[in-house]
């Protein structure tokens, strides 16, 4: 880059210019510190209020699951007085005396309920919209209904005002006590709406106990319910400002979904796009038991919300939030702030003005300096795609110029070493030495399939072109997928990968190389998993950075297999195991290659399993079933299976070999020592 011969200002002299002009600028400063004492104080005072409502619905939601608790343990030791002597459906006049009693001290409860495990009989008495209290009992099912009759109690005894005997129910298969006899213990249900066909729709929950017998078998669940009108009406009582008001929201399944149940403003439902805006800003958030408050802003309004989870042991997944606009609460303090700070703002005007200009002129070639520097660390070596403008301070250019000389540099050195290891080495201030370490990595070998014979019959131009292309593409493969290019050996590439999910990422890559659509000629890829040494060999003059050891050389054994078996991506078993989850995969054979004593399973790459057909499928599994039958010497069985895939795919490769295998061993059985295993002998 030509040197910028123009005469420029000193930075000496700029900054001299800067510290006068900021001189004059303390009135900002001002300006700065008034305002964060300001916000300090509305938060103060915003917080305050929201802590102090949040509580009083808090308490009140407290009080009322202590309610339930304590019903339920009532009604847990009336029912237990009639277990002595075995409880049945008989019982059930004493216990719902018992359970009439209950309601008429606990108004808040809204049912106490009882249901039979053996038998599916069923009693409770309910709290009516009106206030009255109605017992029922019912008979248990016969051909799904039951015989349900109701009756309310007054100063004579019980009159019966409902005998109903084709009713569906049977509390066995309702949720509440689905979810009690899951847990094994007490639990508490999601909110959901209450079988009562002549009561209207109610939604409450509903706290479940389960009772067992001796030899803990079930027999019964006691479960007391309460309806969220009474959270509802309490809710709109509490006022925050003029339209401020708080609610009440439920976590709903292991995902945590979140939904409004109980407002205070009869007007906001689940689809109030207020209410939507505060769902969504909760969930950007982890919820604590601590109080947590944010700002949002809906249809031009601000407003301060508030949650905190109930942080009672054995309590439903509940979340109390307040929502208010900011200007209700907040307004006449900041009118008064406000009209402060424009009176500061006016006087900082001018002082303001007077220093852009050289602020400017500092800190944006500095802080592209910086920008520039800090791509240099990364060895993100990309080159300025056009000069910049001048900096007009002579120093800065002269830095700048350095700068794109050092990326010159660097840009030839990172084409004869693995970029992430410089990028290693840089970060950490380590200087290259010789030397490795063990770790667990995975190998990848890719070659294009009759590259010789093709470079014989092509110009050199055209066979270097073609070589290049694939070169190419199987290092932007491995580079998209973090992985490093050890060499290039011939019309072979040697990859490794190591890290986190290794040898996911080959698999990726080799299924991109498939995938690009940029070679005319077929390849063939191996891949291996295992522990390797990797590090830096060779003399002090030259150092390579690469990766030894048997995985690598049975990544290669593996590249080279794939023309026996007319695959194109082959896997040892211990990738496979790593990626079994994610990509689909097909055993070819068992074999024992040329420098490795023990033998490995080789796998066929189908793709994603997300992404391959159901055919493929069906291909795995069938290949499996036939190179079991063959390494358990039903040779017959692998050849009809193989016949049969065969059929489907006339030119699939690894059952032609297993089938001819299978073949030769029906005219001459293997030895009675015979393992399975097919020896390679060819290196």
């Amino acid at each position: 880059m030509p040197h910028m011969a123009t005469k420029a200002l000193s930075l000496r002299m700029t900054l001299l210019v800067a510290l006068l002009t900021l001189l004059l600028a303390t009135l900002p400063v001002a300006l700065v510190s008034t305002y964060r004492q300001w916000r300090r104080t509305v938060d103060g005072l915003s917080t305050q209020v929201l802590v102090r409502t949040s509580q009083v619905i808090e308490r009140r939601v407290a009080r009322l699951l202590t309610t339930a608790q304590s019903g339920s343990t009532l009604a847990q030791t009336f029912v237990a007085r009639r277990e002595a002597q075995g409880l049945d459906q008989g019982d059930f006049e004493a216990i719902t005396d018992d359970f009439h009693a209950l309601m008429v001290a606990l108004p808040e409860i809204s049912f106490v309920n009882l249901g039979l495990q053996d038998s599916g009989a069923y009693c409770h008495v309910q709290r009516r919209p009106d206030g009255t209290l109605r017992i029922q009992l019912c008979e248990p099912p016969v051909a799904g209904f039951t015989r349900r009759r109701e009756w309310e109690r007054g100063a004579t005894g019980r009159t019966l005002v409902l005998d109903t005997p084709h009713w569906h129910y049977d509390p066995r298969v309702r949720p509440y006590y689905q979810a009690a006899v899951a847990a094994g213990k007490p639990v508490w249900t999601d909110t959901y709406t209450f079988v009562d066909p002549q009561g209207g729709d109610m939604v409450g929950v509903t706290l479940a106990a389960p009772r067992y017998v001796a030899k803990k078998a079930l027999r019964c669940v006691v479960s007391v319910d309460f309806t969220l009108q009474d959270i509802t009406r309490f809710l709109r009582g509490v006022r925050l400002g003029e339209t401020g008001f708080g609610f009440l929201v439920e976590e709903r399944g292991t995902k945590a979904v979140r939904q409004v149940i109980a407002s205070g403003d009869s007007g906001k439902t689940n689809a109030d796009p207020v209410l939507r805006a505060a769902l969504r800003r909760i969930e950007r958030k982890q919820v604590a038991a601590g109080l947590q408050t944010a700002r949002i802003q809906v249809q031009g309004t601000r407003y301060l919300l508030s949650w905190r989870r109930i942080a009672e042991a054995d309590a439903p997944h509940w979340i109390v939030c307040t929502l208010t606009p900011e200007e209700e609460l907040l307004g006449r303090i900041e009118v008064n702030q406000r009209n402060t700070l424009l009176q500061l703002t006016g006087l900082s005007v001018l002082a303001v003005l007077a220093c852009i200009g050289l602020a400017h002129r500092i800190a944006k070639p500095l802080r592209l300096m910086a920008l520039e520097a800090e791509s240099i660390r990364r060895l993100d070596l990309a080159p300025d795609p056009a000069p910049r403008a001048r900096f007009r301070i002579q120093e800065v250019e002269l830095l700048y110029e350095a700068l794109e000389r050092t990326k010159t540099g660097l840009r030839s050195f990172a084409h004869f070493v693995p970029i992430e290891y410089v990028r290693h080495l840089v970060e950490s201030g380590q200087e290259a030495g010789l030397g490795g370490e063990r770790r667990e990595v995975s190998v990848l070998f890719a070659d294009l399939a009759g590259f010789t014979r093709i470079a014989e019959q092509k110009a050199p131009e055209e066979a270097v072109a073609l070589l290049t292309q694939f070169l190419e593409c199987v290092s932007r493969a491995v580079a998209a997928s973090g992985g490093i290019v050890d060499k290039y050996n011939g019309d072979e590439v040697m990859a490794f990968w190591q890290g986190d999910d290794h040898a996911v990422r080959a698999c990726r890559a080799a299924l991109a190389v498939q995938a690009s659509g940029e070679n005319t000629l077929p390849m063939r890829i191996g891949i291996s998993t295992g522990e390797a040494i990797v590090g830096v060999i060779g003399s002090q003059e030259r150092y390579n950075y690469t990766v030894l050891g048997d995985t690598v050389n049975l990544g290669k054994r593996l590249e080279g297999l794939n023309k026996a078996y007319r695959t194109p991506v082959l896997l040892s078993e211990a990738t496979v195991r790593q990626v079994k989850g994610l990509f689909l995969t097909r055993p070819v054979d068992v074999v024992a290659v040329v420098g490795k004593q023990t033998a490995v399973e080789v796998h066929a790459l189908l793709g994603l399993r997300t992404d391959t057909p159901e055919a493929l499928h069906r291909l795995a599994a069938q290949t499996e079933a036939a190179l079991r039958a063959y390494q358990r010497r039903e040779f017959v069985e692998a050849q009809v299976l193989c016949v049969a895939l065969l059929a489907d795919y006339p030119d699939d490769g690894p059952a032609t070999v297993l089938a001819e295998r299978a073949a030769a061993f029906l005219q001459a059985p293997p030895p009675a020592d015979w393992d399975g295993v097919w020896h390679i002998t060819e290196k």
